[in-house]
């Protein structure tokens, strides 16, 4: 078994090709966020971290190894809503009007009795 030179340029074929396929899954959930709200023009990011502790020292004194895990996370910007007027009800629920999402007291034309057409 030969023996891998971490570096920049190989980071994808790290611990098996699974650092790259992390990383390639956040790129494309980016993209797709981005496709799917070209309006929010909030960036959307991709953090890898990468973090080394040192095993014991040997007997010389030195550094013979270090134990490498990284994290890849994707950060897109939150998603929000309209805003939808409810009212309060005496037992504390809320209510809408689903056609009139601007003002939950709005009557529509199907709620009118035979004496108010």
């Amino acid at each position: 078994m030969a023996l891998i030179e971490v570096s920049s340029a190989k980071l994808a074929e790290f611990d098996r090709g699974i650092l790259g396929l992390a990383l390639d899954l956040e790129l494309a959930k980016a993209v797709a966020d981005c496709r799917d709200r070209p309006a929010e023009k909030a960036a959307r990011e991709i953090v890898l971290t990468i973090r080394l502790r040192p095993n014991p020292p040997d007997l010389t004194g030195d550094v013979d190894g270090v134990d490498v895990e990284y994290s890849v996370k994707g950060k897109h910007p939150p998603r929000k809503s309209k805003i939808t007027n409810c009212g309060v009800q005496k037992n504390n629920r809320l209510v809408y009007a689903d056609l009139a999402p601007d003002n939950h007291q709005q009557r529509t034309i199907d709620e009118l009795t035979e004496g108010e057409q």
